[in-house]
């Protein structure tokens, strides 16, 4: 196995376990009662999505460098970038936050949880179409 094909493994790793966070994010803050054990669960779930974000971010320049011949310029690509650093906000500022006063009590915050990891988790399949459609040459 080359080492750029190593990489893409990394990568789809990566996304992989991206998505899985995503739904499972979405699945545990839908269903009812939104108890302690399940915001726990969240919060350990999330603490993945966070490492894997972290290996696509280094796998995808390796591979954007490789595939663009250099910098990328490509506008999909910075789209692409402009909309992970939107999820790592959301992810790292909104839904932590509300996860944090959900788990002290605040319902309010408890029952917002689905719309926020949906608004991620649409955000994650909006970068996944954008890096396909940036690779295929769409």
């Amino acid at each position: 196995m080359s080492f750029e094909y190593f990489i893409l493994l990394l990568h789809l790793l990566g996304a992989g376990v991206l998505i899985g966070v995503a739904l499972f994010s979405i699945a545990l803050t839908v269903s009812q009662p939104l108890d302690q054990s399940r915001l726990l669960t969240i919060v350990l779930i999330r603490r993945f999505g966070t490492y894997s974000v972290g290996l696509l971010i280094i796998t995808g320049i390796y591979l954007a460098w490789q595939h663009f011949g250099g910098w990328p310029t490509s506008v999909r690509f910075w789209t692409k970038m402009g909309l992970i650093v939107l999820d790592g906000v959301l992810a790292q500022v909104v839904i932590k936050q509300k996860i944090a006063r959900a788990i002290s009590g605040d319902n309010t915050a408890a029952s917002s949880l689905p719309l926020w990891t949906s608004i991620s988790a649409l955000v994650i399949l909006l970068i996944f179409t954008l890096g396909f459609l940036t690779t295929s040459g769409n």
